[in-house]
Formats: structure tokens, sequence, C-alpha cells
């Protein structure tokens, strides 16, 4: 392909190795990768100029084969690539994970350039697991700027639509099929050798100037104004809210009944200081919007008051709007943490709005917000739904923006969740704790609050850990793997843990000595379970080959009534969760055992 690649190119190639992936099959993909690189540039030196490549191995588990610095000669790289071995496994296939490592690894080390250009060509066997996690990848490889295509040695419709969620269509899709080189024609000239100055007709699907995006949507923006946000920071957030309105194909008339996006606006300070900025129904077109975010709107300054904030935009902005559009988010903006009495109101209004079918889409800037906190007001899953970043600079903005775009296409109404999910509750006073009697670790809780003699509630709860998606900038510079695929940029939380010594140890990846696999350790800063990947050889006793093994291990357990705090907060949690099921009644089959409510007066 003469003059390929236009532009200096990181290609990173995956190869399908799960246990399902035949010697036929593998030698399939192998011909494939050949017939993809066996007339590209490759750059023999560190000149801005051809394709660098890198080839890995998934299956559950990533293994390097070529890194971007090993061959700098296309016959040496064709060689290698020919006695690239098949390795027999027992482990699934799982795409998405593969995607999200090599977006938040491989491709942190790239050459600087503005025009530079990055693609990952993954092959698949078919038997994908993980397509939710297909489509995390595909928003954040938008964020990034990643290509991606995949290459499916099979009919996969489930994949095809995980990819379509990417309305620019810089995602691709296709099927190997007999005539591999017509199959490969779309990833060779659309990703690979693609030329956006100069585009073929048949590359032109693909959107270089996106236009405003159609969405039936009503959008609540949450700006967090208080006073521990910087100055610089607010700057930034005003201009990512203007950038991500701008985007939005907005309703000429949002006061009648329509099928495009209406936005409002509000800044929260204080449980006594909310000021809704605009309504759903003040504007008419974006750039108005955008005008207002970025020139009119002032900081408040003041304590935080998430919990009463998001309760304002949810019951007097969203639930109440006239002509409500078929889908309902709110955007929070968090920066800092809020006021301890308006902790519990986080709890009630996540449940609210998850039953109400209303998004929570949670943007955290810096390292001053409270994990716990936005756990709570997040949805799931959560690394489609919480961006980290550490300032708001223009580069994390672009990402925030794209990142959301794709978000909002992939959004879908969802009926109201058969059953409750929440964060397991600590016992407070005036509770009796019981743990069902059996000898394994149970989720399943059931917690009485004692409103009066005669007043009870009693209401079965389901326990769900939480993992944050984070913007990857954990520091790998001896190895090309982070501790986990969710926590990138390397801020640790405090919270109360168990006190084993083997899970008060660090997490060690250990010294690579074979391939790299994914085991579990107990993170005492986070109280959780979260997945690593291991060298192979080394590393320390906090290391364990499942979840479930980690949690028998190291999770808490409480045994004992003693564990009393936080009265207020866990008596408006359960009747939080009451609300919830009155919600949901019509819509899921869950028993509500007791329904008994007296004179509360709290909420």
């Amino acid at each position: 392909h003469p003059g390929c690649p236009v532009y200096p190119t990181e290609l990173v190639i995956g190869l399908d190795m799960s246990q399902n992936v035949t010697s036929a099959i593998f030698e399939e993909q192998r011909a494939a990768v050949l017939s993809l690189i066996e007339d590209i540039a490759i750059a023999e030196s560190n000149c801005p100029t051809g394709a660098r490549v890198a080839v890995v191995g998934y299956s559950s588990y990533i293994k390097h084969l070529i890194r971007f610095q090993d061959y700098h000669r296309k016959k040496q790289l064709i060689e290698f690539v020919k006695n690239i071995a098949m390795e027999r496994t027992g482990n699934s296939c799982k795409l998405g994970t593969a995607m999200r490592f090599v977006g938040q690894n491989i491709f942190k080390r790239v050459r600087a350039g503005a025009m530079t250009r990055k693609v990952a060509v993954f092959f698949s066997g078919g038997d994908t697991q993980d397509v939710s996690d297909v489509v995390t990848a595909v928003m954040e490889y938008r964020g990034l700027n990643i290509v991606p295509a995949i290459v499916s040695l099979k009919n996969d419709p489930a994949l095809s639509q995980a990819m379509e969620v990417d309305d620019s269509l810089n995602s691709i899709f296709a099927v190997l099929g007999k005539d591999a080189v017509a199959d490969l024609w779309k990833v060779k000239n659309c990703a690979m050798c693609y030329d956006p100055c100069k585009r073929t007709e048949q590359c032109s699907f693909i959107q270089e100037k996106v236009l405003p995006q159609e969405a039936d949507l009503d959008l609540a923006l949450v700006v967090d104004g208080s006073r521990e946000i910087q100055a610089d920071e607010f700057a930034g957030i005003q201009q990512l809210l203007g950038s991500v309105v701008e985007q939005l194909a907005v309703s000429p008339q949002p006061r009648k009944p329509g099928n495009q996006a209406r936005v409002a606006v509000i800044q929260q300070s204080s449980a006594q200081v909310i000021k809704p900025e605009f309504g759903l129904q003040a504007y008419q077109n974006q750039n108005l919007m955008k005008r207002h975010l970025v020139q009119n709107m002032q900081q408040l300054s003041g304590s935080s008051a998430l919990g009463h904030t998001l309760e304002f935009a949810l019951n007097k902005v969203l639930l109440k709007a006239t002509h409500p559009r078929q889908r309902r988010v709110l955007f929070t903006v968090v920066g800092s943490q809020t006021a301890q009495e308006d902790s519990a109101k986080l709890q009630y209004i996540s449940q609210k709005a998850r039953c109400e079918g209303v998004a929570l889409f949670v943007v955290t800037v810096g390292n001053r917000y409270n994990r716990t906190e936005v756990e709570e007001i997040v949805s799931t899953p959560v690394q489609q739904h919480l961006i980290h970043v550490g300032s708001m600079e223009a580069g994390e903005q672009a990402y925030i923006r794209r990142f959301f775009r794709v978000f909002v296409n992939a959004l879908s109404s969802k009926p109201c969740p058969a059953l409750p999910v929440t964060e397991e509750l600590s016992p407070p006073q005036d509770f009796y704790y019981h743990k069902k009697p059996t000898g394994e670790i149970q989720s399943d809780i059931v917690v009485m609050l004692s409103v009066s003699s005669q007043d009870l509630v009693e209401v079965e709860l389901k326990d769900e850990g939480f993992r944050e998606h984070m913007r990857g900038q954990a520091d790998t510079s001896q190895l090309d793997i982070t501790e986990t695929l969710t926590r990138g940029d390397g801020h640790r939380f405090r919270a109360g843990g168990n006190h084993n010594a083997q899970c008060q140890l660090q997490v060690d990846t250990g010294v690579q000595c074979g391939d790299y696999v994914q085991l579990w350790f107990f993170d005492k800063d986070i109280d959780a379970c979260s997945p690593f990947w291991y060298g192979g050889c080394g590393g320390n006793a906090n290391r364990f080959s499942t979840e479930h093994e980690c949690l028998r291990t190291c999770g808490r357990r409480r045994t004992k009534p003693e564990y009393f705090h936080s009265l207020r907060a866990n008596m408006l949690t359960t009747i939080s969760i009451q609300l919830k099921l009155q919600f949901c009644h019509l819509n899921s089959e869950l028993v509500h055992r007791t329904a008994k409510i007296g004179s509360l007066g709290i909420i």
C-alpha cells in the first residue's frame, strides 16, 4: 500500500488465544496479521514516520509478544509473527478486558506529535464473554482518540452492536471469511492507512467533523461550586460543560413534546444555597446555553451539599418536567467532599434515581472528593458512568467530552431494576444485625430498624462491590501493566479494613518470568478485593486466584451487634430503600416483606 501509513502510527494487534481457539483458527489470525503488515512502512528510527507495531496475545490475561521498540525492520517483524506459537489454555475470551488494558497501558508510551495516530486491531474467535467491557473500551478509546478495529472469525452480532455505540464510526467491525484480503480491506484502508485529508469514497462513512448529537434526552448538569473548588478548576468545569451542551442537538421548542435534547444546569454550594442556573425549557439552542455557562455562571463558594443538590435536580427538574424525554441523565462534576450531615441524602437520592430510570454520570476532579460518596451516586456499570481526572486542563476536557458522547449514544431506557442494589449497611445504634446461619459469607442480610415498639421496617439488601473507572495515569515505567484495570491515577483511599497481616500488604506484581495472569489482592485502602496482573514470580502473600478466595480470606465479617454508629444516616438509608421498593413495585417481582412505617418525620 503506497504511502501507508500517511501519518506516524502506533499499531497494536491483539491475537485471541482463548480456550476455543483451535490451531486452524490461530493460523487464520496469523495469516490475517501478515496480510495487514506486509505492505505498510515500518518506523526504522525515532523519526515521526511509518508505523511502530506491538503484538499481544490475550484470553483472560495479557501476554506481550512484541513491543513497540522491539523491531525496526519489517523483515524481522514478519519473521517473528510467522514464528508466534499458539498457546493451549483453558481461559475464556475477555476481549473487552484486553482492549481496556491495551488502551490504559500499552498506548501510554507512544511517540509524541499532534498527527500521531493510534490504532488497535483485535482478532476474536467469536466467543467473547465480556461484551459490556467492549462497550466500555469503545468509550475509553474514543476518549483517548484510539481507533479500534475488531476482526471476528465468525459473525458476532453482539460485538458488532458494541462497536456501533461510537457514532463517529471510527470503530470498525469486520468478519473474516474465505476472501481475507477483501474482508480486511476496510481495516487496512479505513483504520491503519486512513488519511482524513484525502478520504476515499469507501471510507466516507467516518465522521471527521461530527454533527450535533441527536438524543431523546433530558440532561441535568450539576456543578460543584463549593469553596474547595479552585478558580482554575471552576473555569475548566465551565468550559467542559459548555462543550458538552455544544455537541448536543438541542430542542428548538423545549416546552413542547419532542425527541431532541433539553438541558438544565444547577450549581451546588450548600444545603441552603442551590442555584438553578437555567431550566430545561429556558434555552432553545446550545450556543445560548454555552454562553451562559462560560460567561454568566459565577462560582458560589460555600460548603458542599451534593445530596441536597441532587435531590433538587432529580425531584424539581427531571421528574417534574413536562413532556419528559425518553432518556434522563444527571451529569455531576464533583471536586469536594459533601458535608457530613448531607451524606445520608446521597443514598436516598441514588436509590430513587435508579428506580426512576435516571442515569447518574459522575466526573471527579482532583483528590478532594470522597470515594464512598461517589460510589453512592454513580449508576452501574460503574466504569461506564464514572471518570476521574486529575485536573480540568484541555486534554482532560476533550477526553470527557468524547467519552460522554459515546455514553449518550449507548444509553437506553431501562426498566426499574428487579432488586435493589446498595452497599452493605454498617449496623448502627438501635439496629439488630443478623447474619444468615451458614458457613459461607453471605451478601444478603436483613436489617430491622426499630422506630418504635410497634413500627418496624424490614428490608432485604443485596451487596455489590464497586469499582471506578479512572483515566489511566499510573506510573508503569517498569512493566506495561497496572495494579488494576480500573484504578489508573495512583490515588489511594482510606477506609476501614481487615487486620489479617496477609491482607495488609501492598499489592506486588512480582517479576515477569512467564505469562502475566490476572489475580486478586485485598486493597486495605478501599476495604475490597481488586484484580491485578501478576508477573509469575516473586510477589507477596496478598495474592489470590479468585475474588471469592480473596473475600473468604480478607473480607469483613461482622458477627456482633456492637458495631453501632450513624443512626440517622442508616435510618435514612433504610427508609430510602423502602421508598425504592414502593417506586419499583409495578416493575419488579421483589417481595416486600413488611411495610409498616409510622410517623417518622425524618426525611
